[in-house]
């Protein structure tokens, strides 16, 4: 007869961890469909199926728990971002993340939704979640400026006067197009959006832009 194998137990901390994941994951469905007034501790402890009290005890208050999905969001938008060795570079590069951007899976929607339901939430009610929304976009500034000086370093362009303000606009041009792409998914086709996004920043850097797929 074999062995009978032990389950191995979790400590306290993992546990926690799994616990706080739970919460965040509730939340960032919440801000989706309930908006931020709608995502209260309370209902953030029922998705998650918790108490409140253990709502509380991860997060403090609702700012504080807000400020944990901006930070989660964070994460897994630099996981999505990183580029590992030997992957596009430059140009190239810029196209790719456009592409996520704007062609993203329902998953990176999901996350979209939230974060920006907390943009706008920060900017007009609840100033205290400025710095970690500022620090999640200029995650996205610098490495679209990276991208612009592995440009340079090949060969691709000349070196852009306005490599910085260059960097905001690409953003707030992917950002444009999803919120326009959250009020109304039936508008328009993001894949063709994309490929004229590709072509406005190419067209500015005097390259050539690259065919899309």
């Amino acid at each position: 007869m074999p062995p009978v194998k032990t389950p191995v137990r979790r400590t306290q901390t993992e546990r926690s961890a799994e616990s706080r994941e739970k919460l965040i994951g509730a939340a960032i469905e919440l801000l989706g469909t309930r908006g931020y007034t709608g995502t209260t501790l309370a209902e953030i402890g029922r998705v998650a199926g918790v108490s409140r009290g253990l709502v509380t005890h991860h997060f403090g208050n609702k700012e504080q728990c807000m400020q944990a999905v901006v930070g989660s969001i964070h994460d897994t938008l630099a996981a999505r971002l990183t580029r590992a060795p030997g992957q596009s570079r430059g140009l190239a590069a810029i196209d790719n993340l456009i592409d996520e951007y704007l062609r993203g899976r329902a998953e990176a929607d999901r996350y979209t939704r939230a974060m920006y339901v907390i943009v706008i939430e920060a900017c007009t009610t609840s100033p205290g979640l400025l710095p970690a929304v500022a620090e999640n976009d200029s995650v996205v500034r610098r490495l679209l400026v990276d991208m612009l000086d592995e440009a340079v370093t090949d060969g691709e362009i000349e070196p852009p006067a306005d490599a910085d303000e260059l960097a905001v606009l690409i953003f707030a041009l992917m950002r444009g197009v999803l919120i326009q792409h959250l009020a109304d998914p039936e508008a328009f086709n993001r894949r063709q959006v994309s490929a004229v996004a590709k072509q406005l920043v190419h067209a500015h850097l005097g390259s050539p832009a690259a065919g899309d797929d």
